[in-house]
């Protein structure tokens, strides 16, 4: 029996970070391709994190590479259902939008999977950008990470359209077993991310004066590529606050070093307000390895926290409330080893990334399914080039 064709036009690495690393796992999955004649199309405007939204020239080069290989791949391999990572925000919609364009206007079912915030916003900015999310949402059906996110595509989402699949991730201790972490004396706290200041760097170096004056010890490592803090305004931070002693700022860490770093934390820090964060894969992460969690309360991360059993939730942006959840776990190694469990445990019970591909899996076949019960006309491409009218199902 022949495979459903399936075409995935996502955002690669690099720049390398949550959403991306997700894609390349997902397109590269054995599962999916084992079921579905894949066709992955990367789509990457931006090549440094540096470079996202921002306009460039070279953005617009390749966005034009991206539409000639669009047109070959619904041309040459046609696509049951297409299922597009479509950008929230800025330049990146913009060119997203092109791209859609192409699908919608050759009749091809396709999937909208929103991977971050912002749709709500890009709408708010003019009537021309509330219109092309209107019409870019129209006649799709679409993955959301998690119903806390659902309030940024409702205006323009029925219920009906929707389908929701959490990230996930491979087991990264699935090789080792992880032992409980000593009752140290001084705990040991972990910042994994980028330094971006939405991120919350600077809000946990505030909370981490307020730990040092209350008596509190601890030793505080921040991991991660340079983001909009630039690394000398990071370091005299640290210096003003009096915390040369207790932090230090490592740079990047992957693969068996950034495992080192999470096998000798005791607690994951992690006090985003990033507008565009919906289900940050580095709290998956931390949770894969045992570590209770501190982390605010945005968008979806309420699904990934159990509040007051794998870890807790602050406001954002507060550093007395983020001090206080940090002293608790700090000063009570018994409740540290207690929460790192359960959140391990919520990670192998709702997180692991085989559960993902299945629910995939099976949201291609319901929206193939779907796409074959109501007759369209649908104007596709020829192999010799040309244009013609066929009739195909769908049901949005």
């Amino acid at each position: 029996m022949p495979k459903h064709a399936v075409l995935m036009m996502v955002q690669l690495p690099p720049p390398a970070h949550g959403a991306a690393i997700t894609n390349q796992r997902l397109a590269s999955s054995r599962r999916i391709r084992d079921e579905f004649d894949l066709n992955v199309l990367p789509v990457q405007l931006a090549r440094s994190i540096d470079d996202t939204n921002r306009f460039a020239l070279s953005k617009i080069i390749r966005l034009s590479g991206h539409v000639v290989r669009l047109l070959f791949a619904l041309a040459f391999r046609p696509p049951g259902v297409v299922l597009y990572t479509l950008p929230s925000t800025g330049y990146a919609f913009l060119g997203g939008i092109v791209l859609l364009g192409l699908v919608k206007g050759l009749g091809f079912p396709h999937i909208l999977q929103m991977r971050c915030r912002g749709i709500r916003r890009t709408a708010e900015r003019s009537a021309l950008h509330r219109a092309l999310c209107r019409w870019a949402f129209s006649k799709a059906w679409v993955i959301l990470l998690s119903p806390h996110v659902f309030d940024d595509v409702s205006e323009f989402v029925r219920d009906e359209q929707v389908y929701y699949l959490p990230d996930a991730l491979p087991d990264p201790c699935r090789e080792i077993r992880l032992p409980d972490r000593p009752a140290r004396r001084i705990p040991h706290i972990l910042f994994l991310s980028h330094l971006f200041e939405t991120k919350g760097p600077l809000v946990l170096l505030s909370a981490l004066e307020i730990l040092k004056r209350r008596g509190v010890p601890f030793r505080a490592t921040f991991v991660g590529e340079p983001g909009d803090i630039a690394l000398q305004v990071f370091r005299e931070r640290i210096d003003a606050l009096g915390l040369s002693e207790e932090v230090r700022y490592v740079g990047p860490a992957y693969g068996a070093r950034k495992a080192e770093f999470m096998l000798d934390a005791d607690i994951f820090a992690f006090p985003t307000f990033y507008p565009q964060e919906v289900f940050p894969g580095v709290l998956l992460e931390a949770m894969a390895y045992s570590l209770p969690l501190v982390t605010t309360g945005e968008a979806a991360i309420p699904e990934i926290v159990d509040e007051g059993s794998s870890g807790y939730m602050v406001a954002a942006r507060d550093a007395g409330a983020l001090a206080d959840a940090l002293e608790k776990l700090a000063r009570n190694p018994d409740l540290r080893q207690r929460l790192g469990r359960a959140a391990r445990a919520r990670f192998l019970a709702r997180f692991q990334f085989d559960r993902c591909e299945s629910c995939l899996a099976e949201i291609l076949r319901d929206v193939l399914l779907r796409a074959a019960t109501a007759p369209v006309e649908r104007t596709t491409l020829n192999q010799a080039g040309g244009i013609s009218i066929t009739r195909h199902k769908a049901d949005t």
